[in-house]
């Protein structure tokens, strides 16, 4: 059966909180009774199943993946599959077929959300998940800094440029209160995220303070929203996602955007290659997740380069941009 969601992709510069803001807005979504799922797509720094208090390997049924569930909210990431520290090194081509493998091989149900935790930067990740579905927006984190604020101006850019809408942009830690005179101290500047949103023509969804209790919420697997607080987060998602405008389509459309890939007819599409590690040659001791060890004894031949291309280029047809139903 057809998955219907809302697909949102939440960014930012390194260090910015994208994901304390990506698991708290998540939880605060299944508390006011949404079906959310969160995936966290930064393959190569996974921090999501930490925050989330978390980190069984998730089980198989037959091809899919099961994911697994906290706070209400469906959770995916490599660090379920490739948990520890144990380093990941994998080049770009095979992260494309692990998005795809998260967005269309795990079992997420009937979502009315899934948020999307991308990792740093304007590279193959945030390319390969705009060219397999229709994204309905995305929301930049940023902080006051003028460095953070570049990053952020370059992420804004990059979205309309393969037309996904900019949902907004939300400025973590604006402040921090200090704790005697109950004052705001403005650590990384104050008020740059406001003034870039507003010239960029894009909305502004609020203010985050530099608060320890959500720091420590994060470190210890128990985000403020999960106990009640943060009202600053609900303020943000009800901004972000405003129950008159909660709506569904089609999960498997047709992708969109400049760099989407020709269509070509089913009987001549190449098949995928299939995942493989990077270093297959591990040591039997350093043991990984059934589901990490199966893509890697996979086995698919290679399509030869100059086949597919001509079949994909004869099948070329116009695209349809994906819209809301």
């Amino acid at each position: 059966s057809l998955l219907s969601r809302r697909a949102v992709l939440i960014t930012g510069k390194g260090g910015v909180g994208r994901t304390t803001v990506s698991v708290n807005v998540a939880i605060t979504l299944a508390r006011l009774g949404y079906k959310v799922g969160l995936l966290d797509a930064d393959v190569y720094g996974p921090n999501v199943p930490l925050m989330m208090g978390t980190n069984e390997a998730p089980r198989a049924r037959g091809e899919s993946i099961i994911p697994l569930e906290n706070y209400g909210v469906k959770l995916m990431s490599m660090g379920f599959l490739n948990p520890g520290d144990k380093a990941l090194v994998w080049r770009g081509p095979r992260l494309h077929g692990v998005m795809h493998q998260f967005l269309f091989g795990v079992e997420w149900g009937d979502l009315d959300y899934l948020l999307i935790d991308l990792p740093p930067g304007t590279g193959d990740v945030q390319l390969s998940l705009i060219q397999t579905a229709a994204m309905t927006g995305a929301v930049v984190v940023t902080t006051p800094s003028d460095v953070s604020l570049e990053d952020a101006r370059k992420a804004v850019d990059m979205f309309q440029t393969v037309q996904v809408p900019i949902l907004g942009m939300v400025e973590n830690m604006s402040f921090l209160k200090c704790p005697h005179c109950n004052g705001d101290i403005d650590a990384f500047g104050h008020g740059g995220g406001r003034r870039t949103a507003e010239t960029m023509g894009i909305p502004f969804l609020g203010e985050l303070a530099l608060d320890p209790s959500i720091r420590f919420g994060g470190d210890t697997g128990k985000p403020v929203t999960s106990q009640g607080k943060g009202a600053a987060f609900e303020e943000i998602a009800q901004r972000t996602f405003p129950s008159r405008a909660r709506r569904q389509w089609s999960w498997k459309t047709r992708p969109c955007g400049p760099f989407a890939p020709p269509v070509a007819p089913e009987d001549s599409r190449p098949r995928r290659r299939a995942l493989c590690s990077a270093n297959p040659r591990r040591s039997p001791g350093k043991s990984r997740s059934p589901i990490l060890e199966r893509w890697t004894r996979r086995s698919t031949p290679r399509p030869n380069a100059r086949t597919a291309s001509a079949s994909l280029r004869a099948a070329r047809v116009p695209w349809e941009t994906a819209s809301p139903s």
